[in-house]
This record gives C-alpha cells, sequence and structure tokens, in this order.
C-alpha cells in the first residue's frame, strides 16, 4: 500500500514539476511581442516629440514664417531697386494649419497590430483648428 501511494506522490509531483516548464517557443514569441511592443512606444514617443498638432503653436509658427518671408521679400525687392508689390498677408497660407502633420495614435495602433497585439478601434471628432 505504501508503495502504491508512493507511486502516486511521486507521478502527482512529476506532473507538477512538468507543468510548471513552458515550452521554449513560447517563451521566445513572447519575448519578440514585448520587444515589437517596445518599439512601437519609443516610435509613439518620437512622433509625439516632432509632430506639433496645436493650433496654437501652430498658428504662431506660421505667423513667424510669414514675417520671416516677407521681410526676405521686401529685402529683395530693396537691393534689385523694385518697389515692394506683395502685402504681409500675402505670404499667409490660411490652411496651412489645418492639414494634419501627423497621426501618431494611428501610427501607434499599425504599429501594435504588426506585433500581433489587440487592436481597440474608437472614433473621435477632428479638432476644429483656426
Amino acid at each position: 500500500m505504501r508503495a502504491i501511494v508512493r507511486v502516486v506522490l511521486v507521478a502527482c509531483a512529476l506532473l507538477f514539476v512538468l507543468s510548471c516548464t513552458s515550452n521554449p517557443k513560447d517563451v521566445a514569441e513572447a519575448q519578440d511581442k514585448r520587444a515589437c511592443e517596445q518599439v512601437c512606444l519609443k516610435n509613439q514617443q518620437s512622433c509625439l516629440r516632432t509632430c506639433d498638432k496645436s493650433c496654437a503653436t501652430c498658428q504662431v509658427r506660421e505667423n513667424e514664417k510669414m514675417v520671416r518671408l516677407y521681410k526676405t521679400y521686401v529685402h529683395e525687392q530693396c537691393v534689385q531697386g523694385k518697389r515692394v508689390a506683395l502685402q504681409l498677408q500675402s505670404f499667409r497660407d490660411p490652411l496651412q494649419c489645418r492639414k494634419s502633420s501627423c497621426d501618431c495614435p494611428a501610427d501607434y495602433r499599425v504599429c501594435m497590430s504588426a506585433c500581433a497585439g489587440p487592436v481597440y478601434k474608437r472614433l473621435q471628432v477632428t479638432p476644429v483648428c483656426c
């Protein structure tokens, strides 16, 4: 009887130990997925740093650009001895700040789907700018 109990206990212990081991393929896939997700996260952070979608910031930047272009134009006209025919507003692009330069959340979702991660879509109203 003791031998049967001992065999059953050894068999249970062996099954327990074997159930705790993981498949090396699963571990490698999980590590690859985590690495891919880290790349997606780094790309998103880089995108957020470089892409400026703020209307106010865009308008300030475009106004500075408009003034700089106008001053360059006036200087060139004066150097050439020509009259200044254009006004400051001639160098303003009214649609510049309405152009979407980048969509970081969408890029992130595409990257995550390439990593075989779940993608949750949501509808969002586009911001009214300018």
